[in-house]
This record gives structure tokens, C-alpha cells and sequence, in this order.
């Protein structure tokens, strides 16, 4: 005698690929910061319940590990991007060094204006540590870590000097740099682009002549 099966009712496991939740958390994450990347709202988001992003994520601070990594990936890149256009529109045979400073500048703190809550979620990550504490003085420890900064290495200003004295300039560059960014990123301060390009020019007159 055939044994009639009995039927679930339980709906079957939604899979939803690690990608797909990374990605609509870095999409969720631009747009209104990471505060609103809930596993409720991303869920809702994925068209799925909660207990697929728990099988793929154990809490939501490993899911900020990956997506600070995935912020930072399109922070280089759009930063390298605005940089490149921004040199062969400013580019001056007589004086390379300011213009990489300025491309440099320009686009970190552009991207920090127009991506304020990528910039926000990566000032927040260790391992993209914009205090600048950990390497302070050590221009190459710096570099190294945080490779969109490596033309800084090779700025004539720099390159001329002895390797104390220009830890100590980049650092100055650096906090100057950084420290424009946050403000224009927290709307601490209001200034067109070309007020910052001219913040720029005077900074680095300045500390080319320390």
C-alpha cells in the first residue's frame, strides 16, 4: 500500500547571494547613510525575510566590516577617476607638484562633499583611519595603507626633501586635506569647488615655503 506523503506549508528558503546583500547595502548606505542599513529594512529591500541575511551574515557589524571595504573600493576608484580629469584640466609643466596637490585635494574633498555618508561610514572604519593616528609621521606606513595617496610620495615638494622633514610636511598636507574634507562632509563649512581649489593653492604655497 503507497504511503501518501504529507505536505509542507512552509514556504521554501529564499537564497539571496552574499552580493546581492552587500550591494543593496552599499546602495542603501549612499543614499542615506549606514544608520539606515537595518536587517528590517534591507530585507524588505531584498524582497525576503530577515533569516537569509543572518545565514549569509552573523550580525550586522560583519555586514559593516564587508561594506566598509565596498565603500572604500568606490572610493578609490571615483576618486582616482575625478583626479585624472582634474590633473589634465589644471596640469602645469611648471609646477607638477601643485598640480597633482590640487587633482589630489580636489577630488578627495569633492567625493567627501557629494558622497558624505560613504565619506562618514569610512571615517568610522578602522582600517580606513583618516585621524591619521596611528601612522602619524610616517609618510610611507601612510602610503601604504591608504594607496590613493601615493603621487603625494613623489610631489617635488616632498620629494626634495630630507625623509624627517617631509614626514612632517606631508602631515601637514594631510591634516589640511582631511580636515577640509570632514567639514565640507558634516556641512560644517559651505564653499563652492572653487573656493576649495583656492584653499588649496594658498595651503600648499604655505607649506612649501616652512
Amino acid at each position: 500500500m503507497q504511503k501518501t506523503g504529507v505536505k509542507s506549508n512552509m514556504p521554501p528558503k529564499v537564497r539571496v547571494a552574499k552580493e546581492m546583500i552587500l550591494e543593496q547595502a552599499f546602495l542603501m548606505a549612499r543614499e542615506n547613510g549606514f544608520e539606515s542599513v537595518t536587517a528590517r529594512a534591507l530585507a524588505e529591500k531584498l524582497n525576503c525575510s530577515t533569516q537569509p541575511i543572518f545565514r549569509v551574515y552573523e550580525n550586522m557589524e560583519m555586514l559593516r566590516v564587508d561594506l566598509c571595504l565596498r565603500s572604500q573600493e568606490f572610493f578609490t576608484a571615483a576618486m582616482q577617476e575625478y583626479a585624472v580629469k582634474h590633473s589634465k584640466e589644471t596640469k602645469s609643466k611648471k609646477n607638477e607638484g601643485k598640480s597633482i596637490f590640487l587633482s589630489m585635494g580636489m577630488a578627495y574633498i569633492t567625493l567627501a562633499k557629494e558622497e558624505h555618508h560613504l565619506f562618514q561610514l569610512l571615517c568610522s572604519d578602522v582600517s580606513f583611519d583618516t585621524t591619521y593616528e596611528d601612522e602619524a609621521g610616517n609618510i610611507d606606513e601612510f602610503i601604504n595603507a591608504h594607496p590613493d595617496f601615493e603621487v603625494f610620495r613623489d610631489l617635488p615638494v616632498i620629494a626634495s626633501l630630507s625623509y624627517e622633514k617631509r614626514n612632517e610636511l606631508f602631515t601637514m598636507i594631510w591634516i589640511f586635506t582631511n580636515g577640509l574634507a570632514a567639514a565640507v562632509a558634516n556641512h560644517k563649512v559651505r564653499v563652492s569647488n572653487e573656493e576649495i581649489e583656492l584653499l588649496l593653492q594658498k595651503a600648499y604655497d604655505a607649506f612649501e615655503h616652512i
